[in-house]
């Protein structure tokens, strides 16, 4: 992407520690679907926003390490949501590492998105850069 070291190495860490939306959004959908398993209800609009709200917000709560926070997101959420789902997140221990994949994918594939747009507003990138990528 030729993205100079320096501009990299300052702003690579700070998105990968603070750009988590892509386990925000994987855990949202768990939750959603741990909430689902445990009623024969349907899900109202208020649990839903619930869902996206809290897992936003736990985002910022969450290890450093990209592929270590999908496990606490859902704990934490459980927890938040009570009801008895405080250990509802074992339910999707078998499809853990698969989400827990998903999720370090999305919120790399951000961090880089973010470190592109970044280096193109400042006007920092360098002229042979990859075609697919110009915008």
């Amino acid at each position: 992407l030729n993205i100079p070291r320096k501009n990299a190495g300052l702003t690579a860490p700070v998105y990968l520690l603070f750009a988590r939306g892509g386990t925000a959004f994987i855990a949202a959908f768990s939750m959603l679907t741990i909430i689902r398993s445990y009623s024969s209800l349907e899900i109202t609009l208020f649990q839903a926003a619930w869902t996206a709200l809290f897992a936003f917000l736990v985002s910022f709560a969450l290890p450093s390490s990209p592929d270590r926070g999908l496990a606490p997101a859902l704990i934490m959420l459980g927890a938040l949501y009570g009801r008895g789902l405080d250990d509802g997140w074992m339910i999707l221990v078998p499809a853990l590492p698969l989400l827990g994949m998903a999720a370090a994918f999305l919120d790399t594939a951000t961090g880089a998105f973010l470190i592109l747009v970044l280096n193109r507003k400042l006007g920092m990138a360098e002229e042979d850069a990859v075609s697919a990528v110009r915008f």
